[in-house]
């Protein structure tokens, strides 16, 4: 089922409700219906009922709630007077509304809460953008206590416009074009709309957003928030103020069948995960971390590792900006495998590495207070594919204040978002106490014409 929103609005009434004809609820509809039924927005499957009789309404959302199961998220918006009766039970006015048959002819409270306990849904979201004026005298009981009645249903949450003791202010929020609305919904609708809701600026107004939009924006009414046995906070929209949306196909190829596009797909989201805009790159990690930790989660090795690694290069590297890199571009032609260059070192070393098919030759050294060093290596790159290990035997060489050797074994982490190892780290065999264990490639080394020997035939 996934997203459904049920969006109600009664403004005209019989003679016989005792109720006043209203004059924005539809137009609420009509805006709620907008926002929330963008694809790029709310993306809910919107029923709208406008001036509609209470068992049309009812029934629709029962029969949709008998269907709904855990991960659905049900909204039901309702704009339009809400009564009490003589015993003080809650009702929804509709358009068959009497005053002398108010259960019967109404939405009752305590039926929403009834329809919600007998479906597996866990996410009912309650707007209600209505007023209590319409209270009756003489009644048992209070607008507030049968409120809370309603989150006795477990996943049941409700965001009113108003207290019991106020009205909800319908003619003083007129919208752009003129409409006039409830200002409840007005604020909602807004808040939306130009993303001001999304307060975190993560990309997402969540109802927790938009409970502190109203609470923030509202005058002269005091909007409630109860959700005692509901936990969580149901996405309501997309927000339009950023980038934050992801492009389709990235996210449609994370779950192809095939693994190669799955990779594809997982090192374009890397790169967006280093986007210089900070929601669209927070929306970007918590795809990675959904593909790599939930339940339907990716299962392919290589897929994974694709993941990880772009996990972990967009939280070591921040501030990369993508098309502002510091790292050069080394060009098409050039082996992603070479490790030729000057790499940082957690010792506080720098590390200069050079590197001919598989053998690698390294200097290093390090200048502290008390203590400095300088070694050279020699070894080996082993392995295929994304996995290879440099094998090297070292030793300190004068010019520094230690004296050791030993073998070490270093993990070449290749990153497919730049096409070439950016770091090494230190395997579980090595011997001699060696200080370091994680270098970070820092340069490129000179260019092959300055750094190559001269030949016979160069020096003809």
């Amino acid at each position: 089922m996934g997203r459904v929103a049920f969006l109600i609005g009664n403004q005209t009434f019989r003679e016989d409700s005792g109720l006043a004809p209203l004059q924005g609820p539809l137009n609420d509809v009509a805006a709620l219906s907008d926002v929330l039924g963008d694809p790029e927005l709310g993306g809910f499957d919107v029923r709208n009922f406008r001036d509609a009789a209470s068992r049309e309404i009812t029934a629709a959302i029962e029969e949709e709630l008998g269907s709904a199961g855990r991960g659905d998220l049900v909204l039901i918006a309702y704009a339009g007077h809400g009564k009490l009766d003589r015993n003080g039970r809650l009702c929804l006015a509709t358009a068959d509304t009497r005053a002398t048959a108010l259960q019967a002819t109404s939405i009752p409270a305590r039926q929403l809460r009834e329809i919600v306990e007998n479906s597996d849904c866990d996410a009912v979201v309650l707007l209600l953008d209505c007023c209590f004026s319409g209270v009756m005298a003489n009644t048992r009981g209070d607008v507030d206590g049968q409120l809370s009645t309603l989150q006795e249903a477990s996943g049941f949450y409700i965001l009113t416009a108003s207290s019991a003791i106020q009205t909800a202010g319908e003619a003083e929020a007129v919208a752009d074009g003129g409409a006039v609305m409830g200002r409840f919904t007005n604020s909602i609708v807004e808040g939306i709309r130009s993303g001001v809701a999304d307060h975190d600026k993560d990309g997402e107004i969540k109802l927790r957003d938009l409970v502190q939009h109203v609470q923030s924006t509202i005058r002269h009414q005091t909007p409630q928030f109860l959700a005692a046995r509901a936990s969580g906070d149901p996405l309501i929209s997309r927000s339009p103020s950023t980038n934050a949306r992801l492009p389709d196909d990235v996210i449609e190829g994370l779950t192809a069948e095939t693994a190669l596009t799955r990779i594809g797909a997982a090192w374009r989201l890397g790169r967006l995960a280093r986007s210089e805009d900070s929601a669209r790159a927070a929306r970007a990690r918590e795809w990675i971390i959904k593909r790599l930790h939930g339940e339907d989660g990716e299962r392919d090795h290589l897929v994974r590792e694709t993941l990880e690694e772009a996990l972990r290069v967009a939280r070591e590297l921040p501030d990369w900006k993508e098309g502002q890199s510091d790292l050069p571009d080394f060009g098409e032609n050039v082996d992603p495998f070479n490790i030729t260059g000057v790499w940082d070192c957690n010792d506080g070393g720098t590390y200069y590495v050079r590197n001919l098919g598989s053998e690698v030759w390294w200097f290093g050294h390090g200048i502290h207070p008390h203590q400095s060093f300088a070694n050279v290596a020699y070894g080996q790159i082993e392995g295929e594919g994304n996995t290879r290990v440099l094998r090297l035997k070292w030793a300190d060489v004068p010019g520094g204040t230690t004296n050791i050797y030993g073998r070490l074994a270093l993990h070449l982490n290749f990153a497919i978002q730049f096409n070439r190892v950016t770091h090494m780290s230190l395997a579980s065999e090595h011997t001699g106490n060696f200080g370091g264990s994680l270098w970070t490639w820092s340069h490129k080394w000179e260019s092959h014409e300055k750094t190559q020997p001269a030949t016979d035939k160069d020096q003809e």
